[in-house]
């Protein structure tokens, strides 16, 4: 499995900034993996009277306390959960990001009418979270 750990430098540097801009890199939402329907629910229903969000379910798949906590009803991808990273440009990104030895799995990647990728899973975790890609809306 990747570890992105070995990816990182001590430092900040300006060309990293730059691709921020470009990429325009931001946190989407966070997905925890709850384990199953019933306390996926239940974090949900919590997390939206603690913090006053709208509960969204996606049958079978998860529960939102929208917008930015997913609650994944059964074990999804990293051991603590996912965290999704909206961009304008998830090709190019992908490509920004290869450029670093960061890999891909070609299975989750999706696709728009023109061919360009608008999702997809990096390989590897950080600190128990996967992450993906998502074209921002």
């Amino acid at each position: 499995m990747q570890q992105f750990n070995s990816l990182a430098s001590p430092e900040t540097r300006s060309d990293e900034v730059e691709a921020a801009r470009r990429f325009q890199f931001a946190i989407h939402h966070v997905g925890i993996n709850c384990g199953d329907p019933e306390t996926g629910l239940e974090t949900a229903r919590v997390l939206c009277a603690l913090f006053g969000l709208t509960p969204r379910t996606l049958p079978g798949i998860s529960t939102f306390a929208d917008p930015f906590i997913e609650c994944m009803h059964k074990k999804g991808r990293g051991a603590m959960g996912h965290i999704c990273v909206t961009t304008t440009d998830v090709d190019g990104a992908m490509a920004h990001l290869a450029s670093k030895g960061v890999e891909f799995i070609d299975e989750t990647k999706k696709f728009d009418e023109q061919g360009h990728c608008t999702f997809v899973y990096l390989k590897g975790e950080l600190s128990g979270f996967a992450f993906h890609l998502q074209k921002a809306r």
